[in-house]
Parts: C-alpha cells; structure tokens; sequence
C-alpha cells in the first residue's frame, strides 16, 4: 500500500526554516523500516525542494478512495520520522510513499519573495516599524532566493529565476510588465536587423525583460497616476535603475547585464553615476526600444503617437540617440505603411 503526498509549500529547500538534514534523517528511519519513498514530477522541483513541508493525505484515511483530497493540516514529512508516526505507518501496512511536486510553482514562489522585498523596503525607509521576528523572516526569504539565484547553474533552473523575477514586475504593477514585454520584442528585432549574434540577441532580450524591474521599489501610485507626473513623482521613478541593479547584483546577475540595464536611461542623464558616453551598444539599443514602446503607449495622461513621428524624435541630434540603432528602428518599418506618407 502507497501513501501519497502533495507539495503545498512552494518555496524550496533553501529557502525552508527547516534544514534538509531533517528530511534525510526522517527518511532514513523510515527505510530502515522498510518503508521506500519516491518522489514523483517536475524535476527541478523535486530537486530544489527536497525537504520541504508538505501536506499529506490524512494517514487514518489512506485506504480512501483517490477522490480524497490532501489535508493541509495532516502531517509533513520532518512527523514520517517520528517513532510514532512510523508505527501507524507499518500498522496501516504502508510499504511505499510518494511524494508528487507541482509543475509551475512561480506564482507562489514570487508572492512570498514579493512579500519579502517591499517589506525590506520599507523598513529601510523607515516608514513602518517591525519586530525582529519579523525583520529575521524577511531577510531569510530575500536571502534564501539570492542563495538560489547564486547557484543557478542548469538553463531550467535560471529560466525559472529570471521567471520569477519577473513576476515581481506583474504582482506589482501589470503595466510596467506589459512595457517590458513589448520593449523585448523592439529590442530584439532591433538587434536581428542590425545582425547581431545569438549570444548578443539573447542577452539584450533578458534586459529588456527586467530592465525595469527596480519599479517595485515605486510606490503604486506613482506608476499607475492618471494624471502628468510631478518632479517628485519622476524623482521616485528615477530610483528604479538602482533598485533593480541591486536586486539583479545580489542574484549574481553578471556585468554584461547589469551594464545595459544601468545605462538603459543614459539618454535621460540618469543615473548620476553613470557616463553616457560609455554605454555599451545594447544599452543603446535598449535605450531607443524603450522610447519606442513608451512613445507608443496609451496613458491615461497621453495618446500614444504614430511610428513615424517616434522616429523623427528619434533622429533629433539632442536626443542622443546611436543613429545606427534608429537606422535599423527604420530599416523594420520601411515595409509598412506608416513611412508611404513620409
């Protein structure tokens, strides 16, 4: 007879308040009672989050038809060790668990290091008091997902990084992951025109995807106002770069990276630190799929403009821009029917 198990705890092992030598003991008493434990789906679930908590079927209603669903409230796995435990296991004549992990575990993943990062925030802001409880759980979150980040070594496991990093973006405001998205595809298009290689292509495409992920260090309403944002708004929004630099530095994010997305705004002379004069190419590519899609975009504030008029900004010599980025900006449009009329 097999008992079943579900995972309902979706952080993983590293980031668990409780150590994966306890999972290890727990099974090693159960085999050495003969009782064998196979975990079952995903399997870089199964591999980050050996040793979590887990919700169980109910032991007394292990017989019950599959139709029964797991008790949130039942058991988990650190309690199969338990002398106790064991003992109803080998009386109920259980010789086999399993253990199945969810497929998809971003969205959870995401809301509990969301959770974390804005209360870090704020208490670094000094705008809400915290107990030291409270500050310790937080910290271990944020730092338990830098852990993971860090050692991020298979493309499924830093795909699912850079997954949840970016669900920050969606759980904070779904415009700014809307503008990262279509900012990707300007980007990426932009770079194929201009013939850059694959390895160049795939990295300015994840800038642009978190190029803006500092943005959830912005208050709400800030990003959503429906009316034109002040000098103290466009001050707060201006942090954003840093922000996201900070989170991305902390998760081992390397220089290549971290230089687009701090240069992504040199047009604008911002951040103060930095000299526009040395962005790298994909910053600059970066810079002008960005203008593109703001320009663009409807706000409640503004209509967005037509293609045309964007790239006549554009080829403005005060803007800054690398006309030989625009050029390929003009070289996608020459096709369609928004330059007949030029």
């Amino acid at each position: 007879m097999a008992l079943k198990l579900r995972m309902v705890n979706f952080l993983d092992a590293k980031f668990s308040h409780w150590p994966l030598q306890n999972t290890a003991k727990a099974i090693k008493t159960l085999k050495a009672n003969n009782i064998s434990i196979n975990l079952y789906g995903n399997p870089l679930d199964v591999k980050s989050r050996f040793g979590l908590d887990l919700a169980v079927m109910d032991i007394n209603r292990s017989c019950a038809p599959k139709r029964s669903k797991p008790s949130k409230v039942a058991d988990n796995i650190k309690n199969l060790g338990d002398a106790s435990m064991v003992e109803k296991i080998k009386f109920l004549g259980i010789k086999q668990i399993d253990v199945s992990a969810p497929f998809n575990p971003v969205k959870i993943w995401s809301k509990d290091l969301y959770d974390a990062i804005q209360n870090i925030l704020l208490f670094i802001k000094k705008t809400r008091v915290y107990t030291d409880e409270q500050k310790r759980t937080y910290y271990s979150t944020w730092t338990k997902f830098k852990d993971f980040a860090c050692s991020a070594r298979t493309p499924e496991e830093k795909d699912l990084v850079v997954k949840i990093l970016f669900d920050l973006e969606e759980i904070h405001d779904p415009g700014t992951a809307q503008h990262s998205r279509q900012t990707r595809e300007w980007a990426v298009d932009i770079g194929r025109q201009m013939k850059l290689s694959e390895e160049e292509i795939k990295t300015l495409g994840l800038a642009a995807y978190l190029h803006d992920l500092g943005k959830i260090g912005v208050e709400r309403d800030i990003l959503s106002k429906r009316s034109q944002l002040t000098e103290e708004d466009f001050s707060r929004i201006k942090n954003h770069v840093s922000i996201g630099g900070d989170i991305l530095k902390a998760c081992g994010w390397t220089d290549d990276i971290l230089g687009i997305i701090s240069y992504h705004h040199y047009i604008k002379n911002y951040p103060k630190d930095i000299d526009p004069k040395k962005a790298p190419l994909l910053a600059r590519v970066l810079a002008v799929a960005d203008s593109i899609e703001a320009g663009t975009a409807v706000r409640p504030y503004k209509i967005g403009k037509e293609l045309p008029t964007i790239l006549k900004e554009l080829r403005d010599p005060k803007g800054n821009y690398d006309q030989k980025v625009v050029d390929a900006f003009e070289e996608l449009l020459k096709n369609t029917s928004v330059l007949k009329e030029m």
